[in-house]
């Protein structure tokens, strides 16, 4: 009978053909169901397709897609969200690289540093182990109005938030809330990441700040769990996600909880039930199309955005 890894699905991706098949053939052994892929492609591919419990990545991934390891994790979480994540290295985990993983990938994730491969092994079913027994929190970014001066300025923004949304989310399942912010770089790419990776986005269209409604173009193009919400009317006409009109008064907000909380909860119903994947996004399924009919990525056509393209702000605060 197996025992150990009890047949667990583990996604294994590096780009060294002997680590990779030294970790294969150790986890196979311990009763782990292993598919190793040398490329993040393929590895994101195969996790938006089945359903994974661990997902092991080279930290210094060099990949033709121009994926480092924890961009290639990042997407493989995304798109396997039962997966537990464990990044594999050849140096000890740093500040810089443990700030790096905690904003990709949150807090739970391990780190084995592989020098010693006998220990390493034994490190990282350790981990394995670790992960097991964590639950994983999903992610929920909310997106809304920098500043109301006529209800208070910034400080009523950061209490709607605090009081009202972060508690009605994390009270209605195993959610990590957070606003979206981005520090100085390119903010755009910090933006985009966050909103595309995450698990739930709340979009505050109160006043229809444009900021807001520009990030919400960026998720509505992913086409995953979004819920929308504003303080009074809005000409906003999108309305395929959930819209929660609220006044800010004592009983408004908590009506908005109430039913924030009860869309959250529905959205967790669907998460794990995996009824939201990316064949959500009209965006998504007409690039595929194009890509299929053609047969591949047209000629010229890149992935990836020039930096020159973008711009970074003076003043990197929460909208």
């Amino acid at each position: 009978m197996p025992s150990q890894g009890s047949e667990d699905k583990v996604l294994l991706v590096h780009d060294r053909d002997e680590v990779r098949k030294t970790l294969a053939t150790a986890l196979e052994h311990r009763h782990y169901a292993v598919k190793a892929f040398g490329r993040s492609k393929d590895a994101i591919r195969a996790a938006t397709s089945t359903v994974y419990d661990f997902a092991v990545v080279g930290l210094e991934l060099d990949d033709p897609a121009g994926l480092g390891g924890i961009a290639a994790a990042e997407l493989v979480a995304k798109n396997s969200r039962r997966a537990k994540i464990v990044m594999l290295s050849g140096s000890e985990q740093d500040e810089k690289i443990r700030r790096a993983l905690e904003s990709a990938l949150g807090g739970a994730y391990g780190y084995v540093c592989w020098l010693d491969p006998g220990n390493s092994i034994s490190r990282l079913v350790s981990e394995l182990e670790r992960l097991a027994a964590a639950k994983r929190k999903e992610k929920c970014v909310v997106i809304m109005p920098g500043s109301d001066n006529r209800k208070g300025g910034r400080d009523a923004r950061t209490e709607l938030f605090a009081k009202h949304i972060k508690p009605a989310v994390e009270s209605a399942g195993p959610y990590d809330c957070t606003r979206l912010q981005f520090d100085r770089g390119d903010a755009l790419e910090q933006i985009t990441r966050a909103l595309v990776l995450a698990d739930v986005v709340i979009a505050d269209l109160t006043n229809e700040n444009p900021n807001v409604l520009y990030e919400l173009g960026i998720r509505h193009a992913k086409g995953d769990a979004t819920v929308l919400i504003c303080e009074g009317k809005t000409t906003f006409t999108l309305h395929e996600n959930t819209l929660v009109v609220y006044e800010r008064t004592e009983k408004g907000l908590e009506e908005l909880k109430a039913r924030l909380h009860r869309a959250l909860q529905e959205i967790n119903r669907e998460i794990l039930a995996k009824n939201y994947d990316n064949n959500r996004s009209l965006v998504r399924r007409t690039v595929l199309e194009i890509e299929s009919n053609l047969g591949s990525t047209p000629a010229g056509v890149s992935t990836r955005v020039s930096g020159a393209q973008r711009s970074s702000p003076s003043n990197p605060e929460p909208e």
